[in-house]
Formats: C-alpha cells, structure tokens, sequence
C-alpha cells in the first residue's frame, strides 16, 4: 500500500506542484514586464514634461534678452536725439511714433517691437511705435492740490469735494509730516493704522505710479483710469506740445483755450502728430504763438501766460520705453518697462509676464 502511495505521489503531485511552480513564475514575470512597461511610461513622460519645461526657459530667456534689445535700441535713438540738442519736443517727433525704427525689429529668430497705445477721441485704442515722453504728464510727486483735484475729477468722474480729498490724500502720503493738508477727508498715519493690515503714510516721495494704490480711496479700477496720466519722473513741469487734454485743463486752463492749444498743434491737416503740426518753441511765447493763430481775448491771454510760467514747458527730458518680445510664430511674449532720461539712464526697470 505504501509503495502505491508512493507511486501515485511520484505521478500526479510533485507534477502539479512543479506545474504550481512554473505558473507563479509566469505570473510574476508578466506583472514585471508590466510594472516595468508601466514606469518606463511615466518615466518618459517625465522626462518630456522637462524636457519641454527647459527648452520654455530657454525660450524666456531669448525673449528677454530680445525685449532687452529692444529697449536698447530706443535708447540709442533718445540719446542720438539729445545729442543734437533739439530745444522742443513734440507729438510729431520720431521717437514718438516711428515704425521703420521700432515695429518688428529683426534680432535673429524673434522680433522685438517698442509701443504704446493711445485712446482716440472715440475711444478706441490705437498703437504707436516708439517711446512716451513723460512730461506729457501730471508728476504725483510735484504738482499741488489744485492740480490733483481737478486731474482726478476729470478723468475719474468724481465730484469737486470727492476729488479733493483723494487729491489730500496723495499730498499727505509723500509730504514729511502726519498733518493732514486739508481738515477732512484726507488720511495720515491714523487713517492707515486703523486698516485691518495696518500701515504707516510713507512720509516721501512715490517711487513707480503704482505705488498710488497704497493711499486712501484709490482702487484699482481708478488707477486704470488715471495710469496714462501721471508719472513720477520729471519737476512740476508739463510739456504743452504733447499733454493731452485731460492734462491740459487739470492746469487750470479753460475749454476753450485748451480746445485752442490742440487745434494749433494739429496743423492744417487738424491730425496731431504727422508732419504740419505747429510746435511751441517757448513757454514765455505760448500766448503770443496761440494768439497768432487765433482770436484770445484779455482774460485768456492773462491765464494762458500765468499757466505757462507756473507749469508749461516745451521740451521733454524723460521717457518711458516698452519693449515687448516673441519668437516668430510662437504665442508666448515678455515685455520689459524702462524709464531713462534723455542721456540714457535707467532710472527703473520690470519685466512683465
């Protein structure tokens, strides 16, 4: 019986375990493959995520380097304007608007362009190639409360006392001293303290225009309105020759002489900026200019000449150059901000995007 048992042990057992055997192997080997085929997927997609990551940073940084070359270039041509010690500078001017000079500048493989845009009196945008001269605008770091509240009323839409006070408001964050500068509405140090984040009025001078956002009462959606229209660069002067309207009235001139002022800048062809425009030489020859031209009586020629000696001036010493980059037939573009003076200096420098 014994070796019967035996027998049937030698024929049918051992071979199922032996086959038992070669199955879980099987089985493992396949899952091995699997796993295996598996990582080397993940893998592989990994390494084409970074691959695509690295060749998108070089790309960045092609794209700076070519903004960046961009806004060289305009500076170049600012100081070759300086150098020839031109006296006025106007809308008509090269480094204002000039395409052969600054649209789609070739730098091997990409294009930079050097822009701005403008708003129409439709209100449509329109794009200019070169550079904006920022004494065509209110400094928020010079000019008084007068100008202020009648720059904000204008351009933001908000009544005299509201105006007022934002037009405070400023004056206060960059003097020196915790007095408010009118007896209400505007904020100092108590006003800012009691804010759930607290902070303290600056006490100095703005150093980019967005800094605004940090006094009372001014939001976003205003500081959208008023960006084209203030600057930090420049004195307490505004160039006549390329303010736009909104500027010109917030110096206390009326309707009709800033209506005037535009009309003569314009030229025969009533288009500001091409080549027939009129350009005032002089802030002392600003009311005898204009009168040549047209009709002013007494009253306007006193405001215009008090405006002139206080505010006007005629030339531009400050620039603002946009530059923006993209490779030929790719989407992604960088744009890089600069502020220079007119002998080349960067006085500020971003990078956007």
């Amino acid at each position: 019986m014994a070796a019967r048992l035996k027998h049937l042990a030698e024929r049918w057992i051992f071979p199922l375990a032996v086959r038992d055997s070669a199955g879980s192997i099987l089985v493992i080997t396949l899952w091995s493959i699997s796993f295996l085929a598996t990582l080397a997927v993940i893998l592989s997609f990994y390494a084409r995520q970074k691959t695509t990551l690295v060749r998108r940073l070089d790309e960045r940084d092609k794209l700076y380097l070519v903004a960046e070359a961009g806004v060289n270039k305009a500076i170049m041509q600012i100081v070759r304007r300086s150098e020839k010690d031109e006296s006025c500078f106007a809308l008509n001017d090269p480094l204002r608007d000039n395409a052969a000079k600054f649209k789609d500048i070739d730098i091997g493989d990409a294009k930079a362009n050097v822009s701005y845009v403008i708003y129409g009196g439709d209100g449509m945008p329109q794009i200019k190639w070169g550079v904006v001269d920022e004494e065509s605008k209110v400094n928020i770091n010079k000019f008084d409360l007068a100008v202020l509240r009648r720059l904000f009323q204008i351009v933001l839409g908000i009544y005299d006392t509201e105006a007022e006070e934002l037009a405070a408001a400023v004056i206060d964050w960059r003097d020196a001293d915790s007095e408010p500068c009118i007896p209400s509405g505007s904020a100092e140090d108590f006003y800012y303290k009691s804010l759930p984040y607290s902070y303290e009025a600056k006490d100095a001078e703005f150093q980019s225009p967005e800094e605004i956002l940090m006094v009372k009462d001014m939001t976003e959606e205003r500081f959208s309105k008023l960006k084209d229209y203030i600057t930090i660069y420049g004195g307490d002067k505004v160039n006549i020759n390329t303010a736009s309207r909104p500027v010109l009235l917030a110096l206390g001139l009326g309707e009709d002489i800033v209506d005037k002022i535009i009309s003569f800048r314009s030229g025969e062809d009533r288009l500001e900026g091409t080549k027939d425009d009129n350009i005032f030489r002089g802030a002392i020859g600003v009311a005898p200019q204009l009168s040549q031209a047209y009709s002013l009586n007494d009253s306007e020629v006193s405001l215009l000449g008090q405006v002139a000696e206080r505010y006007l001036s005629c030339n531009s010493e400050y620039f603002m150059i946009r530059s923006s980059a993209n490779l030929n037939n790719k989407k992604d573009t960088i744009e890089v901000t600069s502020a220079v003076d007119r002998n080349g200096r960067v006085l500020c420098w971003r990078q956007d995007n």
